[in-house]
């Protein structure tokens, strides 16, 4: 099974992962840790990568979590503007399940201020905004405007339930 959180920076992503991989006891696929400095050290300049740069990596994590989600469950945290990256993860990976992170611009902002050497900023969230495409493959939208706690056990309930189901 994989669990994949997304969402713009500062939806919580990578903390709420890490959360839910724990108490699921499910294995976290940091993609932040995939992603080429060459990119990162772009982001950090306020520029969104180009579709070919996107896609250069896109197919290189795609691969991963294919394999690793063969032998364990997964749950990692991406930032998915375009819908074929989402699509192609459903299509590789069959039991793929996508939590759609969701909160305002005002609130994000707030976040990333907070953080420290991240490579998103107020800009780049900016242009995140304007440039996410529709969602149209089956996800569960999750408001992050709540506790940690709440957006956990939320989670976790819809993954039971979704167990259970099948």
């Amino acid at each position: 099974m994989l669990l994949v959180l997304m969402g713009v920076p500062g939806a919580g992503k990578t903390t709420l992962s890490k959360l839910l991989a724990k108490d699921l006891g499910f294995e976290f696929y940091d993609i932040d840790d995939h992603i080429p400095l060459k990119y990162k050290e772009k982001m950090r300049n306020n520029q969104i990568l180009s579709e070919e740069e996107r896609d250069d990596y896109m197919s290189d994590i795609i691969q991963d979590l294919k394999t690793i989600s063969q032998s364990k469950s997964i749950v990692t945290a991406l930032v998915l503007f375009r819908e074929k990256d989402r699509k192609k993860i459903v299509d590789t990976i069959p039991e793929t399940y996508m939590f759609k992170l969701d909160a305002t611009f005002e609130v994000l902002k707030n976040r990333l201020k907070n953080r420290k050497d991240h490579f998103f900023n107020e800009e780049i969230l900016r242009k995140a905004f304007e440039k996410e495409e529709p969602i149209l493959i089956d996800h569960f939208k999750i408001n992050v405007n709540r506790s940690i706690e709440e957006i956990v056990n939320d989670i976790k309930q819809k993954v039971i339930d979704l167990k259970n189901y099948d």
